[in-house]
């Protein structure tokens, strides 16, 4: 058995977590904000009516003003999701022949097992610092190997090669 233990805070996991969403973000805020281009720029060249002019100038500065307006939205209600996490929790990864137990707590208000078999992840990268738990394509869990309590990590990556086989990867 290998016990990995330490404390949830915002700096790592907060980075990675960032990253995807960021991009989601940035990249619908720069579909809406050219399609607004485009069809005020067609409105005001395609001109029918004196209307179409207007529309299209109207079109042009909502463009312009959505983009930075949806990005101070997105950025205040990802600080306050991220204010509300469960940081500061305690988090114990147990890794024994059959299953990985994760365990996090926070005082006596909060506490959360979960026990799973290994083929239920989807994999296992292990670079220089950390091992990346995966439970689907984009989330994972990370284990800093410098938060181990008991056993060694020779023994976590035997216990990980010998449950997940080709699934299990290092950098």
């Amino acid at each position: 058995m290998v016990e990995f233990k330490a404390k949830l805070n915002n700096n790592k996991n907060y980075v990675f977590a960032k990253f995807p969403l960021r991009i989601l973000s940035g990249v619908i805020i720069i579909i809406f904000s050219l399609t607004f281009l485009i069809l005020g720029f067609n409105s005001i060249l395609n001109k029918t009516f004196d209307q179409d002019i207007i529309s299209g100038i109207i079109l042009i500065v909502l463009a312009v003003l959505f983009a930075p307006l949806c990005f101070l939205v997105c950025n205040y209600f990802y600080k306050k999701n991220y204010k509300n996490a469960i940081y500061e929790a305690i988090e114990i990864y147990t890794l024994d022949d059959e299953y990985l137990t994760i365990t996090q707590a926070k005082g006596n208000l909060f506490q959360t097992i979960v026990k799973a078999k290994y083929t239920d992840l989807y994999g296992v990268i292990e670079d220089n610092n950390y091992f990346y738990l995966y439970i689907s394509k984009m989330q994972y869990h990370i284990i800093n190997k410098s938060s181990i309590t008991h056993g060694s990590l020779e023994e976590a990556r035997t216990i990980l090669k010998n449950n997940l086989k080709d699934k299990f990867k290092r950098k």
